[in-house]
């Protein structure tokens, strides 16, 4: 394709990592290099098991490059996967769930096995505070948080625009 460039993979040459070079060996199966099309990039992600009730198809997402932090593209959720599994190097508990995320734009640095991370928009509302969930209590069947009012704690009624696993906007 226009937009395809090929990528060398990297291959152990005598206990060495290095690039596939001209007088080398290599065998049916074998994966040293990969076409690559530029123009439809993709961000492989996972998520928190319990993030994942709140990630749908076709949502917004900003992603950021750790080699470029004042890079920023727009994406959306592509896919979601069906199964969470577990990292061993991190906790056996700790389920993740497999998310990708294509980019709606491109930037000449970004190129494939760079890493980076994206936050997905779950809602999106103007004029709304974030505080922790824990901090609303349910009273008589509204929604109160308690309030600093001079030198004293105060209940006040809030209205509540939506919950995550952690946050509530108010």
């Amino acid at each position: 394709p226009r937009d395809g460039q090929v990528i060398l993979r990297s291959i152990n040459r005598n206990g060495e990592q290095t690039q596939v070079r001209v007088g080398d060996e290599v065998f049916p199966g074998m994966v040293f290099m990969k076409v690559v099309n530029l123009s439809e990039m993709e961000l492989e992600a996972s998520i928190s098991q319990t993030d994942s009730e709140l990630v749908r198809l076709g949502q917004k997402a900003v992603v950021r490059f750790d080699a470029y932090p004042g890079l920023i593209l727009d994406g959306k959720v592509d896919a979601v996967g069906m199964m969470a599994s577990s990292n061993r190097r991190v906790s056996y508990q700790v389920r993740r769930v497999p998310v990708r995320i294509s980019l709606e734009s491109t930037d000449p640095r970004v190129i494939p096995d760079l890493t980076a991370n994206a936050d997905v928009v779950i809602a999106d509302q103007d004029d709304v505070i974030l505080i922790p969930r824990e901090a609303v209590q349910d009273t008589g069947g509204k929604s109160v948080v308690m309030v600093k009012q001079g030198e004293s704690v105060v209940p006040r009624e809030v209205e509540i625009g939506g919950y995550s696993n952690t946050q509530a906007s108010v």
